[in-house]
């Protein structure tokens, strides 16, 4: 009866994953519908705060004058903030957002610049230390727990680096949420804001009150919050549904597999007690 013995083990075993895999399943759903609702919120405000941003920027230098986050100098330094998780169990989630950045990483070393690295969740600072990345700060535990505040002081606190030349740009690296099953990775240039070229017959320029500097001085540090806030959003919503298929799957295969392995106890049983009635009647 070794047999059964080591099967009814195997059982047990089955059955706890399946329980914890329906369980992280539907934590994961649960924590998708509200993503969800929050990136398909923001993403709207998002995009037209850039539409305005670029509108005001692409007209700013007809004064002779280039706000400091619109300048773009030679990138020697550039920050890295690359958004990942603090769990695993979410598919690809976590290995494609950090083979995007460690991509965009070599090509910027190769082409002369000295990248460093924010990250945000304990996968992306275990991937990339064990890269020996310069890792200059990690902000695991706060960004997400902070909301749309953390997000503002990550913006001003990446211009104020901007603008005392501490580094020459800064890239986000993100997973985009596309659908339940399609997630992309995102690399966007934070700053220095990319310029927009006008259409020649939209070079008239508008009044401004109180002045153009002073608008700008509210869009650009608005413009770095929302880009911050709306990455997280992304990157929440991306690991959600990854978490969420991916458990979804581990469960069906925990069914599927329980199922087999009671079928075989069943069988090894039902064979253990007809050999031992054969044995006693022979």
């Amino acid at each position: 009866m070794a047999g059964v013995r080591e099967l009814r083990k195997r059982i047990g075993s089955a059955r706890a994953a399946e329980q914890v895999t329906f369980a992280l399943k539907l934590s994961a759903a649960s924590r998708f519908r509200g993503a969800r609702r929050a990136i398909e919120n923001q993403r709207p405000y998002a995009l037209k705060t850039l539409e305005v941003l670029n509108d005001v920027a692409a007209r700013a230098p007809l004064d002779g004058e280039i706000h400091p986050l619109l300048a773009s100098r030679k990138p020697k330094t550039a920050w890295m903030a690359v958004l990942a998780s603090n769990q695993g169990l979410a598919g690809a989630f976590n290995v494609s957002v950090c083979r995007a950045a460690e991509r965009e990483w070599r090509q910027l070393e190769e082409s002369g610049t000295d990248v460093s690295f924010v990250v945000f969740g304990r996968k992306a600072r275990e991937y990339f230390s064990r890269r020996s990345a310069r890792i200059v700060h990690d902000l695991s535990a706060h960004f997400e727990k902070s909301g749309r505040q953390g997000s503002a002081r990550f913006g001003r606190w990446v211009a104020a680096a901007f603008q005392s030349e501490v580094l020459d740009a800064c890239y986000l690296v993100y997973n985009e949420y596309a659908s339940v099953f399609c997630q992309h990775p995102r690399v966007r240039q934070l700053l220095p804001i990319p310029p927009v070229e006008l259409d020649p017959t939209e070079r008239t320029d508008f009044c401004y009150e109180p002045s153009k500097e002073s608008l700008l001085s509210q869009l650009l540090p608005m413009y770095l919050a929302i880009e911050s806030h709306r990455a997280v959003l992304e990157s929440v919503a991306s690991e959600s549904a990854a978490r969420m298929v991916a458990m979804d799957a581990a469960h069906k295969n925990s069914v599927k597999l329980l199922e087999e392995l009671t079928l075989r106890y069943h069988r090894e049983r039902q064979h253990g007690i007809t050999s031992e009635l054969i044995e006693r009647t022979s």
